[in-house]
């Protein structure tokens, strides 16, 4: 079986305050081709925070429908929040990745 290669995806994943945030900026100011995504979460946004830049602040509802209809890769609750990673914008990239 051949399997055709559709991109490469990066996952981040640590605690909070750990660094996610510095690195993946580094990286898109290295590589332009290197694009993040953008997660969605229920928790408050800090003081600093941009909603739709820094995460997509929702309410519990919204992220439940956005979970149930298929709309997250992932998703987990931390700390009685929850984070996930929206399809759409993973899968386009992917997508543009493999028709180049």
């Amino acid at each position: 079986m051949t399997f055709q290669r559709r991109g490469l995806l990066l996952v981040l994943s640590s605690p909070s305050g750990a660094g996610k945030t510095t690195l993946a900026r580094r990286l898109v100011e290295q590589d332009r081709g290197i694009t993040m995504s953008v997660s969605v979460t229920t928790r408050a946004p800090r003081p600093s925070e941009i909603d739709g830049v820094d995460y997509h602040f929702v309410d519990e509802d919204t992220f439940r429908q956005r979970r149930d209809s298929g709309d997250l890769l992932e998703w987990a609750e931390v700390f009685n929040h929850y984070y996930g990673t929206p399809r759409g914008r993973v899968e386009s990239r992917l997508t543009r990745l493999r028709t180049r």
